[in-house]
């Protein structure tokens, strides 16, 4: 381990904010200029992804998972990806999230950017278990992020939007473990819009309470 890597192991909140980037389309492709760089292969999963998105129908009130829903309102084009949130907006998102104080660890991300983390303890990393941001997983433990993202069928909403999912995704949690545990979770979403342009805004809080074998 790198002695930049092991100063990433200590109680993080990003102090000063990231350059922000600007707004762009949903459906302008995969996002570039992200903060993380990715690696190259994950990248072509992305542009496949994208490209596979392009080509599936749109579901249909006939498939189940759409019954209910008015398909034909479902209009992408004028939603884009939030550039990042402001200093106010990080500060009320980290106070929102003292819900969760009682963790063995914690990751914080607001529109695909992480705010906040609380890594595993030291004896819970010696016996193999990863919680993980994904920019960092596909670093450290590339293999495990091949063999399990997105390796998992779709069940709910279709594929068309599994692969605008993969195409679009440059932030998460990663979690496995080299033997088995069972582990408490909690996870707080919330996803809202800035302004009067719809904007793709979201708030993602992933905390394991507690784990045992």
């Amino acid at each position: 381990m790198s002695n930049d890597t092991a100063v990433l192991d200590e109680v993080m909140e990003t102090e000063t904010p990231p350059p922000e980037i600007s707004a762009q389309a949903i459906l302008s492709g995969p996002r570039e200029g992200h903060n993380a760089p990715l690696p190259a292969w994950f990248r072509t999963r992305q542009q496949e992804a994208w490209a596979r998105f392009g080509s599936l129908p749109m579901p249909t009130r006939k498939d189940q998972p759409w019954r209910f829903s008015n398909v034909k309102a479902l209009d992408l084009s004028p939603f884009v990806q939030n550039g990042g949130p402001g200093h106010q907006t990080r500060h009320e998102i980290l106070e929102r999230s003292v819900c969760l104080d009682e963790v063995t660890a914690r990751l914080i991300f607001a529109d695909d950017r992480l705010l906040r983390r609380d890594p595993l303890p030291e004896k819970l990393r010696q016996l193999g278990v990863i919680f993980q941001p994904l920019e960092r997983a596909l670093i450290e433990h590339e293999d495990l992020v091949r063999q399990y993202f997105m390796a998992q069928p779709v069940e709910l909403g279709s594929a068309k939007f599994a692969a605008l999912h993969e195409a679009m995704a440059v932030s998460g949690t990663f979690v496995t473990s080299r033997a088995a545990w069972r582990w408490n979770s909690r996870s707080r979403f919330s996803i809202g819009s800035m302004g009067r342009t719809p904007r793709c805004s979201r708030t993602r809080c992933s905390s394991p309470t507690s784990w045992r074998k």
